[in-house]
């Protein structure tokens, strides 16, 4: 834990990274931007002990993440056409744009070694690499931003 003006906080995977649905019930914008630090798919089988514990770990820490993604995913195919007329529920669902910024070749973040290592030379590292890929990612994207999702939900979750 790191304490913060007195209150103790742990890291989101350890209890649930933060959930996606306050975006899509209390927030007014349509678009909601997903950064991954881990990737969703791997490629290959674990088969070492230590290569089945960090796998083991990455699914903890992203099983409700992905278990909401693909409530929000279902949900959207289940709402479907319109029949008559949309309610609000169905209404947000299909008006929603996820956009996603993922990790994926960032050797750094690969190696379950480094997910616990702050050394503050390796975390500025982290950051570069973070605004490199934000940057790489604003270029293509920018304008997707308030027109429509760069990332297909279900595609990527079911």
């Amino acid at each position: 834990t790191v304490e913060i003006e007195g209150e103790p906080y742990w890291d989101g995977g350890y209890c649930a990274n933060p959930a996606v649905f306050p975006l899509f019930y209390d927030c007014e914008s349509r678009d909601v931007m997903l950064v991954l630090l881990s990737p969703l798919r791997r490629e290959g089988t674990p088969h070492t002990v230590q290569e089945i514990d960090t796998r083991i770990t990455e699914l903890g820490f992203s099983a409700h993440f992905v278990r909401e993604m693909r409530m929000f995913a279902h949900a959207k195919a289940f709402a479907g056409r319109p029949f008559i007329r949309w309610g609000r529920l169905e209404r947000r669902l299909h008006t929603l744009r996820f956009h996603m910024i993922d990790t994926s070749g960032l050797v750094n973040l690969e190696r379950s070694d480094t997910k616990l290592l702050a050394h503050g030379p390796f975390l500025e590292l982290l950051r570069e690499q973070g605004r490199t890929r934000g940057n790489d990612w604003l270029t293509q994207h920018a304008s997707a931003i308030g027109q429509h999702a760069t990332l297909d939900v279900q595609a990527c979750f079911t």
